[in-house]
Order: structure tokens, then sequence, then C-alpha cells
């Protein structure tokens, strides 16, 4: 199952960096209504939160009406890549997963660039 090997992955590199994984949630066993902008904002009110954050790229179809109407904030991030040394690169390729980290820094490496943004 990938979506349970998925989650186990998650769940372990969390572990490793030291992060707090008791939080995160499967949307599958929470209470939740709708489709697009309504599911995500009866997700986010299902965890007891007020604020949606998305991506930048999310502009173009996020109705914040729709997160309105439900008491949610929709707050756009303004993510920075931190920029490290990829093997067999002349430029920074930024967007990819924090595997590409842990592949090119190590688990150390990658604590550090985290540390430090």
């Amino acid at each position: 199952n990938v979506s349970a090997f998925n989650i186990a992955v998650v769940s372990a590199i969390c572990a490793e960096l030291g992060f707090d994984s008791s939080r995160f949630h499967l949307s599958s066993v929470l209470t939740k209504q709708g489709h697009s902008n309504e599911l995500l904002s009866t997700l986010t009110l299902a965890v007891g939160g007020d604020v949606y954050l998305c991506g930048a790229g999310a502009r173009g179809y996020q109705d914040q009406a729709v997160f309105g109407a439900h008491g949610v904030t929709l707050q756009y991030q303004n993510f920075r890549h931190p920029i490290y040394l990829q093997a067999n690169r002349r430029e920074f390729i930024p967007g990819l997963s924090i595997i590409d980290a842990l592949m090119n820094l190590g688990m150390n490496g990658t604590r550090t660039v985290l540390a430090q943004r």
C-alpha cells in the first residue's frame, strides 16, 4: 500500500530530524464535507485550525470567499527554498522533496540547513 509506505517514510524522516509528527492527521479519519476549497476548509476546522496555509501557486484557484464563509483565513506562504549543493548540478533546482536534501547532504547536513531556516 503506497499510502502506508508514504506515512511510514514521512514519520521516520520527521523523527530523525526531530520534528513532532504527533500532530499529523489522516484526512480519511476526519469529519469533512465538500470538494476543493470547501473540503480544505472543513479539514482545517476538523483539526481545530482557523488558518489554511498554502503555496503561492494556489493563488490561481483558491477561493478566499469559500474559506471565509467557513471562518477560515487563507494565508499564502512566502517560502524561500534553502540553497544547498546538489550533486552533478551547476544550478540549484528548487522545489524538490526533502529526499533530495537527504541524498545530497545526509541527515546531519539536512538538520543544519533546516536549523538555519
